[in-house]
């Protein structure tokens, strides 16, 4: 089977292209997605012609089983790839040595990673799939965990940091370093444990058994973990270990994105929106609010909705810069060298104290994560907003305290249904046939109930509406077991009172005669 050759250019415009795709959290796509995708494309481009797309759709359909089968990058580039050098030689074009080979593994092993200048690694496995990652989100990384100062300061990591480009991957092998990031990121999320040498006979083993403590630890925290286990780390499986590692790096970035941290964050809230309702915007929506939040400021016909191709040409950096003064923007702005621009973003925010491993490479090529980890960055340390007035300060604190306690009423309102539940499965143990279908009805009313606290409402908005719909249906089949059921099984206190009376009914008439 033939393998078109793509450049570093064609690259970079299907990586652009694919992000376009409604992805899910693990930046993968499904078949059925993709084919809507696709069947909306009505003009080709250099690298994909009209005709390419006829082909990328009849190859979808013919390598996906399944609609509901998910794909990623490297998927997606492969099956372009055989696409381009199909045999009628439509879109074929000439390899280049500074390119990606797409070739088909060999029957033994999985070969080496290929290396395309220095910026995207292509990696094809025995089963036949090709995965890419850039160097340069792996380099900047491991910048970042080096300078986590939570984590320089830990003596358990004194033997594994610094990390070395080289042994990026083998340092998170043994599940030491993921263990100790997870609880940088969040603390206490997991418990503290001594980690004592390992022989190299039992290393599998124990490294497993630590893993597997780690991830959990990392589902705890809302990271997504879709088909990676222990052994993707312990096999250096690279694409898997910084789908999770970019993860927990990017709750740590965003974690100063918050009106605890910032309470300027509250002149970003909208006319028709409450403060509170800040707290449930995601912090990436909120830094790219607080983006267009300055270009609005400063006149700028556009606004952004990624960090990826919307920063391409350095004018946002330069717009967020303009805010900071002393900053010589006129070097940046003057300048119509795209490299040249994106190397002096760069030199300002590394002399404001941003310090982001990010190339200008990176910004030209719209690299969405070394962008948001930079943007994070200057947010941080200029967020060129003013802080709140007394009054409105004094209307931030109302509103979070109005929020905390209507959080604690609901969190009531839960355990109470819990102790209903509980109360419910003792009850049920050793009564009738029919009580316990009532009370298994009603168990089964409260457990619906409150799955739907957690999937269809906010806990605060939609508590109170929940829980009197909650009691409304509980209601309704009491209702329905009293009509079904008119008679009442009598109870051993009431057989005890009733034959008492009677008994004594019985003396009263025997002393009469």
């Amino acid at each position: 089977m033939k393998y078109y050759v793509f450049s570093q250019e064609e690259i970079a415009e299907l990586k652009e292209l694919f992000l376009k795709l409604p992805l899910n959290g693990d930046g993968l796509v499904s078949k059925r997605l993709l084919n809507d995708f696709i069947g909306e494309l009505k003009e080709g481009t250099e690298v994909l012609t009209l005709s390419d797309i006829y082909f990328l759709k009849k190859q979808v359909n013919e390598e996906l089983s399944s609609g509901d089968e998910l794909i990623d990058l490297g998927e997606f580039l492969k099956i372009i790839s055989r696409i381009k050098a199909r045999e009628d030689g439509v879109g074929n074009g000439p390899p280049s040595v500074s390119s990606v080979a797409l070739s088909p593994p060999s029957p033994s092993s999985p070969p080496p990673p290929t290396q395309t200048q220095k910026s995207i690694y292509s990696i094809s496995t025995a089963a036949g799939s090709t995965h890419t990652y850039s160097i340069d989100e792996r380099n900047m990384f491991a910048h970042y965990i080096n300078n986590m100062a939570v984590l320089r300061g830990d003596e358990v990591l004194k033997e594994i940091l610094p990390i070395e480009e080289e042994n990026f991957f083998k340092k998170f092998s043994d599940g030491v370093l993921l263990f100790n990031l997870v609880n940088a990121v969040k603390p206490g999320t997991l418990s503290l444990k001594k980690f004592e040498p390992v022989p190299p006979n039992k290393f599998r083993f124990a490294a497993a058994e630590t893993l597997a403590t780690a991830l959990q630890g990392c589902k705890r925290i809302g990271i997504s973990l879709t088909n990676i286990g222990p052994e993707d780390f312990i096999d250096c499986r690279e694409h898997l270990v910084l789908a999770v590692v970019w993860q927990l790096l990017k709750v740590d970035i965003l974690s100063q994105v918050a009106l605890n941290k910032h309470p300027e964050l509250c002149r970003l809230v909208k006319e028709n929106e409450s403060l509170e309702s800040l707290a449930y915007i995601p912090a990436e929506q909120i830094l790219i609010r607080w983006v267009n939040h300055h270009l609005k400021k400063a006149g700028y016909p556009k606004q952004i909705s990624n960090f990826g191709s919307d920063m391409k040409n350095s004018e946002v950096y330069t717009i967020l810069l303009q805010q900071i003064p002393g900053v010589p923007i006129d070097e940046i702005s003057n300048n119509p060298d795209l490299k040249s621009r994106a190397e002096k973003v760069i030199n300002i925010c590394n002399s404001l104290g941003c310090d982001v491993a990010i190339g200008p490479q990176n910004i030209i090529e719209g690299n969405d994560r070394l962008n948001l980890a930079l943007v994070a960055s200057l947010f941080h340390k200029h967020s060129g907003m003013d802080l709140p007035s007394e009054s409105e300060l004094a209307e931030l604190k109302s509103q979070n305290a109005m929020l905390k306690k209507r959080l604690e009423e609901m969190e009531e309102k839960v355990r109470s249904a819990n102790t209903t539940t509980t109360i419910r499965d003792r009850a049920s143990s050793g009564s009738s046939s029919k009580k316990s279908g009532l009370f298994e009805k009603i168990g089964h009313t409260i457990d619906s109930g409150l799955q739907k606290v957690d999937e269809k409402y906010h806990i605060v908005e939609g508590g109170k509406k929940v829980k009197e719909e909650l009691s409304k249906k509980v209601q309704q089949v009491i209702s329905e077991h009293n009509r079904q059921s008119p008679e009442k099984k009598e109870t051993k206190e009431e057989k005890r009172e009733r034959l008492e009376k009677q008994l004594a009914d019985l003396k009263a008439k025997s002393k009469k005669k």
